[in-house]
């Protein structure tokens, strides 16, 4: 039986072996000078159906109006 304190406890030591890797889903590309990494296709699909749904007539509205 393992013990809170038995150092194989993943709970303890704070590892655990897994298949993941860092960045494993990341989109990587480059667009003309400029290069990204996008952590994670749900965040550019959200941000894109924001923009879509926050204007009217689906065009990009920026108010320089305080």
């Amino acid at each position: 039986m393992n013990t809170p304190n038995d150092p194989e406890t993943p709970s303890a030591s704070g590892d655990m072996e897994t298949d993941y890797v860092v960045g494993q889903d990341n989109i990587e590309g480059q667009l003309g000078p400029i290069g990204f990494d996008i952590h994670n296709r749900v965040f550019m699909i959200s941000a894109l159906m924001f923009f879509i749904t926050s204007s009217d007539s689906g065009s990009l509205v920026i108010d320089t109006q305080p």
